[in-house]
């Protein structure tokens, strides 16, 4: 379950009564405002069963629909129907073809938490992966010990509209993302927030593992 002040700041747009039912959530694409949030690549693991519920508009996007487990806005974990919005009128690059998704943290055992039309859903599901969840990985300078791994905007950047050089490392292990003219920190636990500039770092070093859909 979600806990802090922080996301029930974020939850004060959420629904007002959660019934047994599944809800049906859209999942926001984009950060707005200034929200400290960062948008990533989202995708269906394989065995998903996924349902077109808006085919192809002249844009170029589909509306699909899949069942995901999770907390909505500090509630209790149940199942929910997450409506998602992709790209599919080019290349293929997951299962929703090319879709995102705005992202404000990570809850429960690191499972990130997503913005949607009804509060932050921290997702408890393994039939989705949003960005890459290991494609950050902190090595201490000295030893080239392997210290953490972390999630990154996606495992290829462009499409989450970024590129290598927006992550960088602080003196503290924690990954900073240059996104909206600011530096925003991916926490591993808890809620992303907005930070200074961070210095240059001698003691970790950070490898990315990246790829490209073409």
């Amino acid at each position: 379950m979600l806990k802090g002040p922080t996301y029930l700041a974020l939850a004060l747009v959420a629904v007002a009564s959660a019934t047994a039912t599944a809800q049906t959530l859209q999942v926001q694409t984009t950060c707005r405002g200034n929200s400290a949030c960062a948008k990533m690549t989202i995708d269906a693991a394989s065995p998903a069963e996924l349902t077109v519920v808006g085919p192809q508009n002249t844009a170029g996007y589909t509306m699909f629909e899949l069942r995901v487990r999770g907390a909505l806005a500090g509630e209790p974990e149940t199942e929910h129907r997450l409506r998602l919005s992709g790209y599919t009128d080019g290349i293929q690059c997951g299962r929703f073809g090319q879709a995102t998704a705005a992202v404000v943290g990570h809850g429960t055992g690191g499972a990130p938490v997503v913005l949607t039309d009804r509060g932050p859903l921290e997702i408890r599901d393994t039939v989705l992966e949003v960005g890459c969840r290991a494609c950050a990985h902190i090595h201490e300078a000295s030893t080239e010990r392997l210290v953490a791994t972390l999630r990154t905007p996606g495992w290829d950047l462009t499409l989450a509209g970024t590129n290598e050089d927006s992550l960088v490392v602080t003196d503290n292990g924690e990954l900073v993302f240059l996104t909206q003219g600011r530096f925003l920190q991916l926490s591993a636990a808890g809620p992303f927030r907005w930070v200074s500039q961070p210095r240059p770092t001698r003691r970790y070093r950070l490898e990315l593992v990246r790829g490209a859909c073409s």
